[in-house]
């Protein structure tokens, strides 16, 4: 320890007498050190961090998987009942929806976002309340629920000023009365990964604040709820699994009409985030992305391993002469290895509060919605242990060969006044091959970020099945004002009318859900007259859409064949529905889908299919040809709707006019995610991501790209400073200036060509995994990895001439007295 002590010591002193090099390995450490602490932040945030509860290591999510569906989806109050109570392998389980409702508190009115919970929902996950209490499961009983309320601490602090006069006061939700009962727990923020909500709210009663959902508790069609349960003690994934899966048979056995080829899906909480349809797809964009900065700092290890190495050079009499006083060769290697950690430590400081400055940055990123998205994305001891020990790694890495190369020089060499050391080639030889690996990587992780950006660009410019110029929407809901069905018909068909009547307004139109939007309507499809022997069900889910006439028209969707929905499809007329091609094409092959019918309770009625219309993007970007079904709105009235319309002009009048039309109609009805279709892709669920991932691709690349830069002036710089005597002869003896730069600009071509092409049959092998992120765009796209090969090469032809210029200013009188 002693020992240590005065290493320590010596490399702060030794550091802070070269502040040059100490700045620049400091700096490049902090980059490479920052930029993985930000990405493993997030991946911590999402995937390692546990919920803020008892024992969340013991939580697992359960969702209904069907057979003829592609990805697991919400559950069914009596199939929830049932996996809590006819299982062993759970000691609690627990429901709840997410909803949105107009609260009026002390006269003033808002917009919502509340959880609907069963009543054992605080008591399984442990949570106390910070003020009052929480619910309990009297309270929260199903049905029988009692109209009580518990605040989120954010909520109560930001409404109520944190005041306890709260608790016990009276608040209304879609107009019905709730009593706040308590506060939950600070820590505690939710069990949604990225949505922070305001209120829990007894499942209960949401026969009451949703009316038209009467019933729905025994429907096991109705499948509504997100379920997550505790493991007992010494229960496995595996043995839960097959509990499940006993279970999900004997209930198909029991209910063949709503359980048939229905089973459970069943994963760890942290393995089902954000939901677990998609929650397989997180890891693999977690690796990849964590892989990249992890190139990103191996670069800046390399770099700074050079930046060593050439500082070891002017110390080869210091190092030659603590062997001859009898220094072991692990003494100077732990000498070194203590610096370059001192070196990597300060780095890794600065590193860390550069990752606080991009994790404020990441959190602060809009998203077009009115939903309130949570980026919870504050560092945890995980990162602060994960940073430390990089720090600590990036030391080691960046020191290691230095300090094994320099504890070993000629000790008569490097004791002779101004000697060479025979083992400088040998050295040189290592810088070279770093420079070359450096090369190597800064390539892969521009061709991986280049890959990035072309695919976002391909994504936004995908055909997604609807034209998105010059459409805007906006949301609203006057269910939730207490608008019985006659008068929301009327309040729609008046709305309608008056917006389509506005100038610039083209056409006008309704929907239940928005195309790659946050929610979309899953239905049960029964088919009429299945052909004797197919072995399908008579019992499919799909996705669907509920949609005003004029909707095609207005979202510029092609009807293929068929036609569209009119104002003559109402409550009087026959069931019709419109089908897109993959479902016309998959349930109906070989035959002509149009006069076909299906219904969406086995008892009917039946729709009739009156036209088909182009496949689109619905859920996902990347997602396979998808059926899909749309019905009428005037047929199947619903009071939270999306108005879209299409104007020939500018979208921000047409949103203008649309708000005045509703203030005229309703001036309490409040609307919601008002934008347009373009700032509904670009920075909504469609398009965020994939922006958000080419611009962190286009940083690492970037920052890469100079590190190798540097690395590759260091070493032809360096190398032409030791060949300063070789070029005076060489000038002396007749070469031109030609020659000179050729010489030395040959050196860093050639480590570029080198780690160029090391790097592009690295690349070739190493991007395959990226393939299921990527639109439009070949993992090995010959274009890309053309450009970028010559992108870098170009920059580091421009590196090497730096010193080739300064090369050519050699004196060759005063480089012959050199020696």
């Amino acid at each position: 320890m002693e020992t240590l002590w005065h290493d320590l010591k010596f490399g702060v002193r030794a550091l802070l007498k070269n502040p040059g090099f100490t700045a620049v390995a400091v700096l490049t450490l902090a980059l490479g050190i920052g930029v993985n602490s930000t990405v493993f932040s997030i991946v911590n945030a999402y995937l390692f961090r546990p919920l803020p509860v008892k024992d969340a290591d013991q939580l697992v999510v359960l969702a209904t998987r069907d057979s003829a569906f592609e990805v697991p989806y919400e559950m069914s109050f009596p199939n929830y009942q049932d996996l809590r109570d006819r299982t062993e392998v759970f000691s609690d389980a627990i429901a709840f929806s997410n909803g949105v409702f107009n609260l009026t508190a002390d006269g003033q009115s808002e917009r919502t976002f509340a959880q609907l919970i069963t009543g054992n929902y605080f008591s399984m996950l442990g949570v106390d309340a910070a003020a009052g209490r929480t619910l309990t499961s009297e309270e929260g009983s199903v049905p029988g629920a009692q109209p009580v309320v518990v605040l989120s601490y954010a909520y109560w602090q930001q409404r109520f000023g944190g005041q306890e006069s709260a608790i016990g006061r009276t608040l209304k939700l879609n107009g019905i009365p709730f009593t706040i009962i308590g506060v939950a727990a600070q820590s505690f923020t939710g069990t949604e990964s990225v949505l922070r909500l305001d209120i829990y709210v007894p499942l209960g009663l949401q026969d009451r604040l949703y009316p038209k959902s009467a019933g729905w508790f025994a429907k096991r069609s109705n499948t509504e709820l997100h379920v997550l349960a505790r493991l007992k003690p010494g229960v496995s994934l595996d043995q839960a699994r097959a509990a499940v899966n006993v279970l999900a048979r004997q209930l198909e056995q029991e209910y063949p009409e709503t359980n048939k080829a229905t089973g459970f899906a069943l994963e760890l909480e942290t393995h089902s985030r954000p939901v677990i349809s998609i929650a397989q797809n997180v890891p693999r964009i977690a690796g990849v992305f964590m892989a990249l900065v992890a190139l990103v700092l191996l670069i800046a290890c390399a770099n700074v391993a050079n930046l060593m190495l050439a500082r070891a050079m002017a110390r080869q009499k210091e190092i030659a002469i603590r062997l001859a006083l009898g220094a072991s060769r692990a003494r100077i290697i732990r000498l070194f290895l203590t610096e370059s950690i001192v070196l990597a430590l300060v780095g890794g400081m600065i590193g860390w509060m550069l990752s606080y400055w991009a994790i404020d940055w990441l959190a602060n990123i809009r998203v077009s919605t009115d939903a309130p998205i949570r980026f919870g994305i504050e560092p945890d001891w995980r990162v602060q242990v994960f940073s430390l020990g990089i720090a600590v790694l990036t030391g080691l890495i960046s020191g290691v060969f230095p300090a094994f190369q320099t504890s070993r020089p000629n000790l008569n060499e490097s004791l002779k006044e101004g000697g060479r050391s025979s083992a400088a080639s040998g050295r040189h030889r290592i810088r070279s091959l770093l420079v070359v690996g450096q090369v190597a990587v800064s390539l892969l992780v521009l061709i991986c970020a280049g890959l990035f950006i072309q695919s976002a660009k391909n994504a936004e410019k995908m055909d997604v099945g609807f034209r998105t110029e010059n459409l805007s929407m906006a949301s609203m809901d006057p269910e939730a004002q207490g608008y019985d069905d006659a008068r929301g018909r009327q309040f729609y068909k008046q709305l309608t009318d008056r917006v389509g009547a506005l100038p610039g307004v083209i056409s006008v139109s309704l929907a239940t859900r928005t195309p790659l939007g946050f929610s979309n309507s899953v239905d049960d499809v029964y088919f009429e007259g299945r052909a004797a022997g197919r072995e399908e069900e008579d019992r499919t889910s799909m996705f669907s859409d509920i949609v005003g006439h004029g909707y095609f028209q207005t979202m510029g969707i092609t009807v293929l064949r068929g036609r569209e929905f009119t104002e003559r499809d109402n409550e009087s007329s026959s069931r019709v529905a419109i089908v897109n091609e993959t479902m016309a094409r998959r349930y109906w092959p070989d035959q002509d889908a149009l006069g076909k019918r299906f219904a969406l309770k086995r008892e009917g009625p039946f729709l009739e299919v009156v036209g088909i219309a182009r496949d689109g993007k619905y859920v996902f970007l990347g997602e396979d040809p998808r059926a899909f079904f749309y019905i009428p709105f005037e047929q199947n009235y619903r009071g939270d709707m999306t108005l879209f319309v299409r104007s020939a002009g500018d979208d921000v009048t047409a949103l203008a006019g649309v708000r005045q039309v509703v203030r005229e109609l309703d001036q309490e009805l409040p609307l919601y995610d008002v934008k347009t279709m373009t700032t509904h892709l670009r920075d909504g669920l469609a398009l965020l991501f994939v922006r958000l991932g080419a611009r962190l691709a286009t940083a690492f690349g970037l920052l890469g790209l100079v590190l190798a830069v540097v690395g590759v002036y260091g070493v032809v710089s360096y190398s032409a400073s030791q060949r300063t005597h070789e070029i005076g002869i060489r000038m002396a003896l007749g070469a031109s200036a030609g020659d000179v730069l050729k010489l030395v600009v040959g050196q860093g071509l050639m480590l570029t060509f080198s780690g160029v092409g090391i790097g592009l049959v690295v690349a070739v092998m190493a991007t395959r995994v990226m393939t299921s992120l990527l639109y439009g765009v070949s993992a090995t796209d010959p274009v890309t990895f053309g450009v970028i090969g010559l992108l870098l090469t170009g920059v580091a032809l421009a590196a090497s001439w730096i010193p080739a210029r300064r090369a050519l200013k050699v004196d060759p009188m005063v480089a012959l007295r050199y020696e």
